[in-house]
This record gives C-alpha cells, structure tokens and sequence, in this order.
C-alpha cells in the first residue's frame, strides 16, 4: 500500500528544525499520532511572527497573579446609583463566637416607641352567690360572703347588737333621768324627727332595715317623734349565760341608744279581731293581723318599736312606749287600754308586746297621706 506524504495545512515546508518555544508544548517521546498535528509557525516566516506578536500582546495585558481586579468605577457623570453598602459590625464579628451569635434585636422607631401600651388587666373580685350566702343569728341580717356585704354587715351587726352611737347633740329633751334596771341606769330622750340630721337619719336607717320596713315619708316624718333609751352600761346578764356582752367599744362613758320608739299623731285606725271573731270586709293589715275595716278616731300611732336582743325581756320596751303614750301631743296622755293607741304593721314580736301592753284594746293604722 503506498503511504501518502503529509498534508501541509500553511506556509511552506521548513526542514530546518524549529526552536522551541515556551508556548510550545513538550515533544512527546515516540511516533504517534501526535506527530501529524500542526505545529506552530516558526517567527522567521511572516505567520509566525504575527503570532509571536498576539502572544507577548496578550501576556503584557494579562494582570498580575498578586493583585486583584476590581470593575471599574462609573464615571461622575453617571446618572446611575448604587445602594449604600451595609456597615459590618467589625467588633461584634472579630471572634468566632460573635460571627454566628443570636443576631441583635432592632431598635424600636420614636413611631412605635410613642404608641400607648396596652392597658393593664382589670383586677376581678370573686364573689360567691349561693354557696357565700349566710344569715346571721345574732342580727337576722343575710349577705353575701366576698366583696362590700360584709363591710355592710359588720357594721350593722354592731349596732344591733350593741346599740346605736349616740353623742347627745341635736334638739333632744329628756323625758326620764337615770331610769335603773338590771345591770344598770339609762335615760328616756325625746327627739324631733323633723330636725334633719346625720345621727337621726342613722338611726331611723338602721330601725327600718331590722324590721325590713320602708322609709318614713318626709311627709309623715315630719309630725313623727323618736323615743330613745340611751345608756353607757353594759348588757345585763342574761341566766346560763358565762359572760355578759359589752354594750361599747373601749372608752369612758360612751352611749349608745339601746330602743327606738317612733310616734306620731294620727286620726283613724282599725279595730284588731280576737282569735275566732269574724267580720265583713276583713282587711289583712300585715303579718297576719286581721282587722274589721271600719274607721275608728285614734289620737296615737306608733310607728317603730325596736329593742336590742341584748337589753330584752327588761320592760325596756313598756318603758318608751308609755313615755310616747305622755309626750308625743303636748298636755295629753293617751291610754292603751281605751283604744287610744294603735300599732302600724305590727311584726311577730310587735303583735305579742301590743297585746300585752294594751290588753287587747290596741288598733292598727295605715300610715299614708290620710293620717295628716
């Protein structure tokens, strides 16, 4: 097979050996295929030179392998911006530990510094309703256990059962002096009801809320009379009882009003039926006193009768109500016995002392307009 001279690919044939050169890769050791690639012109010919030229071109503007390159900066006249670089905490990201830290909460604005805060919970009070509900033995008073009901009743139970303070200013006359009784002395004060005044309305407040009945009219008050029994001794010992119950707190010669009796002059009451009786018209006058509905002229009504639990079963309570049967309509006493004295809505307890005050002769009134 006849071999085929090798193809010339430029310039002309140089049998001289080329030098080489340092762009030139190393001669690699046996024929090969290698031997049949081209190979760089020398410089002597015109092509070899050209290229020599582009090379030490190419090396001159080829940077240093020891700096670094940077894009250039646009020109001041540039219309274009670049953001602003972040500023690095050098001092937080010096260490190891610092570089991958929790990263740094960001400051509130003045904006949101300036909002209001959330306001604070309101503060609850518990109160209990059914389970706190008590009924006290000693004043009859039910609140509630929790809240202002046992403020309220603290002090109410204090003056029911201990009395109500009394510091003698106001229009009073005393009607009996240095009266005795067990355990001690009291005095029977006659008060007007007209004159307005903070002791006054106390005790009214405080009469009307243990027998559960309303407010007088200012009407009515006005023609009204307060009965007091004012002491500064202490309860009487009752039989079985270890010790007795001071009457006042701590302090030298303190009064207190221990019953209340409230008159007034009326026109007309109702005659109380017996067990048994009966009558046209029955008229229920509260707490289960039935009376004949016929109008009889009365010239005395009481309205209130309260003594405390402490001071009972001692006539206290006869005691004022006679004082009201002699001083309520100047120059006249009034007999119970006669039918002159009549009891408005008489209680249980009211009923008892009624019929034994009066014998059975006393009346029941309707405290209303027509009694003035």
């Amino acid at each position: 097979m006849e071999t085929r001279p090798p193809r010339r690919t430029y310039g002309k044939r140089n049998t001289a050996p080329a030098a080489p050169s340092s762009f030139d890769s190393p001669p690699k050791a046996g024929p090969g295929p290698s031997s049949l690639l081209p190979r760089t012109p020398p410089p002597s010919s015109p092509l070899g030179a050209r290229a020599s030229s582009s090379r030490k071109r190419v090396r001159d503007s080829s940077p240093s392998p020891n700096t670094l390159s940077m894009p250039p900066s646009p020109p001041p006249s540039s219309p274009t911006r670049t953001a602003p670089l972040a500023r690095l905490d050098t001092n937080r990201q010096s260490t190891l530990l610092g570089f991958f830290g929790p990263v740094p909460k960001k400051r509130r604005d003045a904006a949101s510094a300036a909002a209001p805060s959330a306001p604070a919970p309101t503060k609850l009070t518990q109160l209990h309703f059914a389970a706190g509900l008590r009924t006290c033995t000693d004043c009859a008073m039910s609140y509630v256990r929790g809240g202002d009901d046992e403020a309220v009743h603290a002090r109410h139970h204090a003056r029911v059962t201990a009395g109500i303070p009394w510091d003698g200013r106001g229009r009073s006359k005393v009607v009996r002096d240095r009266v005795a009784f067990a355990g001690g002395t009291l005095r029977v004060i006659e008060v007007d009801a007209s004159v307005a005044g903070v002791r006054v309305d106390d005790i009214l407040a405080t009469v009307d809320t243990v027998l559960s009945a309303p407010a007088l009219p200012p009407a009515i008050r006005e023609r009204c009379k307060l009965f007091l029994a004012v002491t500064a001794s202490p309860a009487p010992v009752k039989q079985g009882a270890k010790r007795a119950r001071p009457i006042a707190p701590p302090g030298k010669n303190r009064e207190r009003v221990v019953g209340v009796v409230v008159a007034q002059p009326i026109k007309w009451a109702m005659r109380v039926l017996r067990d048994g009786e009966e009558g046209e018209g029955v008229v229920d006058s509260g707490g289960g006193v039935m009376c004949d509905p016929q109008r009889l002229p009365t010239p005395l009504g009481i309205h209130r009768l309260f003594t405390v639990p402490a001071f009972r079963g001692h006539g206290l309570a006869q005691l004022l109500l006679d004082a009201a049967a002699a001083n309520t309509v100047y120059g006249c006493t009034f007999d119970p016995r006669a039918g002159e004295v009549a009891f408005s809505q008489p209680t249980e307890s009211g009923r008892k002392t009624m019929g034994k005050w009066g014998g059975g002769a006393v009346r029941v009134f309707v405290d209303d307009e027509s009694q003035l």
